[in-house]
């Protein structure tokens, strides 16, 4: 069964977050703007401050 887009967002952000804390920081960069693709107005504010501010946001 296919996810909804809101499942897809959670997916992404959690993936990012953890990429991040990993020290994989492309990875984690790549995932967030793919959430931010998938939904311009996607609730970023749960990636850490530090991730935030290398997208500009």
């Amino acid at each position: 069964m296919p996810m909804d887009k809101k499942d897809q967002l959670a997916e992404l952000i959690s993936n990012a977050e953890t990429s991040f804390y990993n020290g994989q920081l492309q990875e984690a960069f790549s995932l967030s703007l793919s959430a931010i693709k998938l939904d311009e107005n996607c609730n970023i504010s749960k990636l850490p401050a530090e991730l935030q501010s290398c997208q500009g946001i």
